[in-house]
């Protein structure tokens, strides 16, 4: 071993590190950064808006309302009654505006409802004496409609006997919709809780039944009004007034026929017509 020349450590050849990259002279901040639009000196008062078509700023304006999407008010209706303005008026608050076809009103059910009903509680009062009938507020003597009516035959001329109407103090016990047709009793049918005629059947309020029985000027019945089996009758148009105001559990009073409001125990009652 003392001949022998000591080994070095091996040396290895690692390649030189790489230059920094130099920074190019022109590369400076304004050269990097974009042209930015200068802010003027004096803000406007208002914000300024300026879109690409355009070669400065300025205030932005007011958009319109579209023609289409504008809000529309009810044209007046001078005309209208105070029951059809309150429809449409309440159809309107609860749909909106909309225009209907010409010369028509078009309302919602509820609208009709609310307007078809009076307000409060009523009664009617007939009079077999003079076939008229009014309505009044319950409780109260002033009378809110009259009527010229139809009820018994008591001349005994009609029918070749005599037919009296159910006198006293009833309650509407049904009320029914019929149509306007010859020999119905539309357009309503009020019955009583009077008691049943001999056949078996019962007394009501109804239209006039037999159009023969109504007068030429159609507001009143011939033989002066004493035309039926026993049932107050009205004229169509009549009828429906009276559906109006009266419901099942309305008062009706049929005088007695010396003019009293005092029963008559055994008043005649046949037919239930």
């Amino acid at each position: 071993m003392s001949g022998e020349a000591p080994q070095k450590d091996p040396v290895l050849d690692f390649p030189s590190p790489t230059a920094p990259p130099s920074i190019i002279p022109e590369a400076t901040e304004a050269a990097i950064t974009p042209d930015l639009p200068k802010l003027p000196e004096n803000p406007p008062a208002r914000p300024q808006i300026q879109l690409p078509s355009e070669e400065k700023p300025r205030e932005p304006t007011t958009l319109e309302v579209p023609l289409e999407m504008a809000p529309k008010k009810a044209p007046e209706r001078e005309e209208s009654s105070p029951a059809v303005k309150a429809m449409v008026d309440s159809t309107t608050e609860a749909l909106g505006y909309f225009d209907p076809p010409k010369s028509t009103s078009i309302v919602t059910i509820d609208s009709l409802t609310q307007q078809s009903k009076p307000e409060g509680q009523y009664e009617i009062t007939l009079d077999p004496n003079t076939n008229k009938a009014w309505i009044s507020r319950s409780g109260s003597e002033d009378r809110i409609r009259e009527f010229s009516i139809g009820t018994g035959d008591t001349t005994g001329t009609k029918y070749g006997k005599k037919y009296f109407s159910p006198v006293g103090v009833w309650q509407v016990k049904n009320k029914i919709a019929y149509g306007d047709v010859e020999g119905s009793y539309g357009p309503w049918w009020l019955g009583l809780n009077s008691p049943k005629t001999p056949s078996g059947g019962g007394f009501g309020l109804h239209g006039p039944y037999a159009s023969d029985d109504v007068s030429p000027d159609g507001e009143s019945f011939i033989n002066q009004g004493f035309v039926s089996h026993g049932c107050m009758r009205f004229t169509e148009a009549d009828m429906s007034e009276v559906g109006r105001y009266l419901d099942v559990g309305s008062t009706v009073t049929v005088l007695s026929y010396n003019g009293s409001r005092k029963v008559l125990p055994n008043a005649p009652a046949i037919r239930n017509r």
